[in-house]
């Protein structure tokens, strides 16, 4: 059994050598009880022979002791630091397969294996708001580490505040913390060097080793050392690797159902696929198609997820929709639920298959060395920029020109076409963010390509309503089937069907005549 969360929490050290426990009956908003808690954990932590965890900021433990005993996988994305936790099996050294297959995406199969141990001494106060709701809890932290690898003791005394509820605005999060902070401040502490225990415990604390005098003898790590590149392969390679750098955090994300996960994850593989696209004629032929190919795919059982949450969105802001009885908006949304919930597994399912974690270690391995076409074997930087923008810029003509080709077409005429146009001008838009942010636009074109990125982007805007609206009228197709076939109601499915597809004419012939009016 495994659970997500998202931990919000602060860290607070002794700074001065007279520092000593906090006077908790001079907080001002919360009440402490009066009897902390005392806990004993000892917690292991992992990583693979080339740190994939920690150089993708996750942390993966197994804790034994204390409220939360059990596995826990922790990694930053979104508005805070995500958390899941698994229980422990029967034997609690081994590592549940539930855990080995989320992080997967990030290990891409490498083993993963004890890198340090903390033993801590724990003193737990829960802190109570005026309703005495327990909405924060004061650990007092006396932790003794050790590093496997180099073999050094670490010991140090922490506080650390986390919120226990979420149902909190930023402004009352704050104010906790604030007054929490005071008392810790009264009693010699200050806001931790160390973002986490496991870095400090690592030596990744500079400052908290050289006040110990500590001198760690450096540490060895097997590292992605590729050979050494050209010109060009130095460009293709950062170009890619900006984009597939985010990708094993996000990859986590969707596994634990963080929000907006699937959406960005397309985005970094779009962002790959544009640049693939732009580097035909570049980049070896056969390794373009094949991870283009390996690409398409994971996108494709990513699509529904994401078009699911865009129906979602666009329901709920229908003039019809307010007019439904909540028994018949309620119906709606199960079936909606329950659609999420299969098109999430799909997506799962195509991370966790052998298919896409080889296309994962496959674009890794071509980022540490482009395999380029023998005709592109010698040039420059400034050559491959040109060449991505020309194939780039080529493809939104093309595709355009055949919009203006169409004649009096249908609705999924001119939606498929629609969508060809968008695709080409996302890429170009994603390719020229791309160069720009690696300066390695061509100064003759830096302007007129940022100006053509600018106008795709407004392109890609207003295109991307039609086919929002478009998923959403296909759902609700679908949903009235469902409901026929489970003998509900269909008439408020029809009419929200009925508005979408006002909504998707009327924003289709907007949509067509943009496109025209594009330069």
């Amino acid at each position: 059994m495994s659970t997500t969360q998202q931990e919000i929490e602060r860290k607070y050290e002794a700074v001065t050598a007279d520092a000593v426990s906090p006077d908790l009956t001079g907080l001002t908003r919360l009440v402490a009880d009066t009897e902390a808690e005392t806990q004993n954990l000892d917690a292991t932590y992992f990583d693979t022979a080339a740190g994939a965890l920690a150089r993708h900021r996750v942390v993966v433990r197994r804790r034994l002791g204390g409220h939360d005993e059990g596995w826990h996988i922790k990694f930053a994305l979104g508005d805070g630091r995500q958390e899941v936790h698994f229980d422990l099996l029967k034997d609690a050294e081994s590592m549940p397969a539930a855990v080995k297959n989320m992080l997967s995406g990030v290990t891409l199969g490498a083993s993963l294996e004890p890198v340090a141990r903390l033993s801590t001494r724990r003193l737990r106060t829960l802190l109570r708001d005026g309703d005495g709701r327990a909405v924060a809890e004061l650990c007092d932290d006396t932790v003794r580490a050790y590093d496997h690898a180099t073999g050094v003791e670490r010991s140090w005394q922490e506080w650390e505040v986390e919120l226990l509820v979420d149902d909190l605005g930023r402004k009352k999060q704050e104010k906790i913390f604030g007054d929490v902070e005071n008392v810790l401040e009264a009693a010699g502490a200050g806001p931790s060097t160390s973002v986490a225990k496991i870095s400090r415990a690592l030596g990744q604390d500079r400052a908290f080793d050289e006040a110990a005098g500590i001198e760690a003898p450096e540490r060895r790590q097997d590292g992605d050392e590729g050979p050494k590149l050209g010109s060009a392969q130095r460009l293709i390679a950062r170009l890619i690797g900006e984009y597939l750098d985010d990708v094993p955090t996000l990859d986590l994300g969707v596994r634990a159902g963080v929000p907006d996960a699937v959406h960005q994850l397309r985005i970094r593989l779009r962002g790959i696929r544009s640049l693939l696209r732009g580097l035909r004629g570049v980049i070896d032929d056969d390794a373009e198609r094949r991870l283009s190919a390996g690409l398409r795919a994971t996108g494709e059982n990513l699509g529904p997820a994401r078009d699911l949450e865009v129906a979602r969105g666009i329901l709920e802001g229908l003039y019809q929709w307010d007019g439904l009885t909540t028994g018949t908006r309620q119906e709606i949304l199960e079936v909606l639920s329950e659609d999420e919930d299969a098109a999430l597994r799909t997506a799962r399912n195509r991370l966790s298959s052998p298919e896409h974690l080889d296309l994962m270690k496959d674009l890794r391995a071509f980022v540490l060395q482009p395999r380029l076409d023998e005709v592109a074997s010698e040039w420059s930087q400034k050559k491959v920029s040109k060449a991505i923008l020309e194939n780039l810029e080529s493809r939104l003509h093309r595709r355009r020109s055949r919009v203006m080709d169409l004649d009096e077409p249908t609705i999924d005429e001119a939606l498929e076409h629609v969508h060809d146009v968008r695709k080409a001008a996302k890429s170009l838009r994603y390719a020229v963010e791309a160069l720009d942010a690696e300066s390695a636009l061509p100064k003759k074109r830096a302007d007129k390509a940022k100006k053509s990125a600018k106008r795709a982007r407004s392109l890609q805007s207003k295109l991307g309503r039609c086919l929002d609206l478009h998923a959403a009228h296909e759902w609700l197709s679908r949903a009235g089937r469902v409901f026929q076939r489970r003998e509900l109601d269909r008439y408020g499915v029809g009419l929200l069907e009925g508005e979408t597809m006002l909504r998707l004419r009327e924003t289709l012939s907007q949509g067509m005549d943009r496109i025209e009016k594009t330069d």
